[in-house]
């Protein structure tokens, strides 16, 4: 998990940027053997109780998945204000599309 701020900015600056409807994703090579992950989650989206659910299911679906992710980067991932919205399959959807845009991208290389 990301919690530094000089760790998120580096991610967000350095890094390189995926978008979808849903999210914006932050990729950076991190150095580790293992990836880390944060997320951002403005007002924007809701009070503090409707930030803190899509925190809960955005940790809750990036650990199902830790086995299918690339190792070694850091990902910052920040849900768009509409996002707060949708259900539990529609968040996982758009994750996954997400994930494999990140996934297409390494590959070309």
């Amino acid at each position: 998990m990301i919690k530094k701020s000089e760790e998120f900015n580096r991610a967000r600056s350095k890094g390189k940027t995926f978008r979808n409807k849903q999210f914006t994703m932050n990729r950076c090579p991190n150095g580790l053997q293992y990836s880390r992950f944060g997320f951002i989650i403005t007002k924007k989206v809701g009070k503090a109780t409707v930030r803190n659910k899509l925190r809960r299911r955005l940790k809750a679906l990036v650990r199902e998945r830790l086995d299918s992710i690339e190792k070694g980067f850091d990902f910052v991932i920040v849900p768009r204000p509409q996002t707060s919205e949708l259900s539990f399959m529609e968040l996982e959807k758009n994750l996954d599309h997400i994930f494999y845009t990140t996934k297409a991208e390494v590959k070309r290389r």
